[in-house]
């Protein structure tokens, strides 16, 4: 770290900052709010605080790729790009030999589809554009222009506003309790679940059923969908919140757990009573409600940042 600060030199003080706060061992919470305090204002794509989150899972990652990885992406602002990055990084400084087999085996999701993209004047019935096609007159005030290249589509989509998505099931055993997880990146506890994969093809759906397979080995078809929650964020785009029911676990189930090492610590079985005090915000009101929903035999519930609407 110390030849690092010495080549970026004064122009990035702010940067300077967060390393050595990351050398003074804050935690990873205090961490992220003293980059969206001192960053407050930027964009979230802007270098300042995307460099300054990036540095802190580097100094946080303590030299695991896999762990530096997670905390970077969880760390929010330009996810993709802070997460390519810290990887190269962790690799250059871990060594190949010491990343995971899973990193570097094929993902097995079938060949990427290629965008095909109309070149040209669209042909009609009356030619180009047709009798009734659109021109520069008739395009609708506030639409974008034809896209006509790979490069205009594209940057048309990077244009967009962006949502992130993740899907986690409820379990219980039969006593009625939840069944929670540990993580080892953050204070806390969780529902088995994670991020959904979108850009890969897969579903909300998918995604809760994959990260309960690989979080705590299950693979369990996932009931109907609980909850649906918009949770807003400082420093990050909203993240849409999935609560599928992943039905009661008989004790056989529950004998069969085995945790993702890589990601968790542990695992418990809590009471309704104690879900706010491991889940504590947004999340516990969210997990609430869904138990509620299986209780009752309602239909999905629509939350933002955990409360019912609607």
């Amino acid at each position: 770290m110390g030849r690092g600060l010495g080549v970026v030199g004064d122009l990035h003080q702010l940067d300077q900052r967060f390393a050595r706060r990351g050398e003074a061992r804050l935690s990873w919470e205090d961490t992220l709010t003293t980059v969206a305090a001192e960053t407050a204002g930027l964009g979230w794509i802007h270098t300042v605080p995307n460099a300054a989150v990036l540095t802190a899972g580097l100094l946080h990652g303590d030299g695991d790729f896999t762990r530096t990885i997670a905390l970077t992406v969880r760390g929010g602002l330009d996810t993709d790009s802070n997460g390519a990055t810290a990887g190269s990084v962790a690799g250059v400084l871990t060594g190949a030999a010491a990343i995971a087999d899973r990193w570097q085996a094929p993902r097995g999701h079938g060949p990427q589809r290629r965008l095909r993209l109309r070149r040209g004047p669209r042909q009609g019935p009356g030619g180009a554009h047709g009798a009734a096609g659109p021109d520069e007159r008739g395009r609708r005030a506030g639409y974008p222009a034809r896209v006509t290249t790979t490069d205009t589509y594209a940057a048309y989509i990077a244009s967009l506003p962006r949502v992130l998505a993740g899907a986690a099931a409820l379990f219980r055993d039969t006593e009625g309790r939840v069944l929670l997880v540990e993580p080892n990146y953050r204070e806390g506890w969780a529902l088995p679940g994670g991020t959904v994969e979108s850009d890969d093809g897969e579903t909300p759906r998918q995604g809760a059923r994959r990260e309960t397979l690989e979080e705590i080995g299950l693979d369990r078809e996932m009931g109907r969908l609980l909850t649906v929650d918009w949770v807003h964020g400082t420093g990050r785009p909203p993240i849409v919140a999935y609560v599928y029911d992943g039905g009661v676990l008989a004790d056989t189930d529950l004998q069969a757990i085995r945790i993702q090492e890589e990601e968790l610590l542990s695992w418990r079985l809590v009471s309704r009573e104690e879900i706010t005090a491991h889940l504590p915000g947004a999340l516990g009101r969210r997990v609430l409600i869904a138990l509620d929903v299986v209780t009752e035999g309602s239909g999905t519930a629509e939350l933002e940042n955990g409360d019912r609407v609607g």
